[in-house]
């Protein structure tokens, strides 16, 4: 969408098929990540962009790290899992290796 635009939620969650609640989170992990602002669609200098991204280079990497360092042999087995299923899978499968990984509270239900 171009700077400027204005995001109603009703209106793109008719477009994209889906309920107003992935809309909204959605709008609002935009605003996070400073790409709108009031519902409107920015613009950001490439002075902001390139400092947001070499943040989140160092903190995901950091993070990644970490959190690698504290896998049980399963949690392992089950990230490999999911990366080859994001290579080499269906559209369900790596859907689901997706949410495996972003919502393992999930798995458990």
């Amino acid at each position: 969408m171009s700077p400027g635009t204005k995001l109603v939620e009703g209106k793109l969650s008719l477009q994209l098929g889906v309920s107003r609640t992935p809309v909204r989170e959605s709008i609002r992990r935009l605003e996070q990540e400073g790409l709108v602002r009031g519902e409107t669609v920015i613009k950001p200098s490439e002075h902001d962009l390139r400092n947001s991204y070499e943040i989140r280079i160092l903190l995901e990497g950091y993070s990644a790290r970490c959190a690698a360092e504290k896998l049980s042999k399963e949690q392992l087995e089950l990230l490999r899992a999911n990366v080859q299923k994001r290579k080499d899978g269906s559209l369900e499968e790596i859907m689901a290796a997706n949410n495996t990984f972003h919502f393992p509270a999930l798995r458990k239900l």
